[in-house]
């Protein structure tokens, strides 16, 4: 896998990370609702709307020997939005 193939797969990790996050922050109880259809389009849809964040961030990140995209996005969301 090469650098640029690696970023991308990255960066939907991190998205798919962060997706839980930012539902129950934005659409407080909605999750408890969706189904695998639903849940499927909402990461999509955040993954496009920030997609240059979470490129930019697994830029940064990915390359480091010790990076978890899960511990990442965790650590990120410590203080909260």
């Amino acid at each position: 896998m090469n650098i640029e193939e690696k970023i991308q797969s990255e960066s939907r990790k991190l998205s798919d990370f962060y997706y839980p996050y930012y539902m129950e922050k934005r659409y407080p109880g909605a999750m408890d609702n969706f189904s695998a259809t639903n849940t499927h389009y909402w990461q999509n849809k955040i993954f496009f709307a920030y997609k240059k964040w979470f490129e930019r961030a697994a830029k940064m990140f990915c390359v480091r020997q010790e990076y978890d995209a899960e511990k990442l996005i965790q650590a990120f969301m410590l203080d909260g939005f």
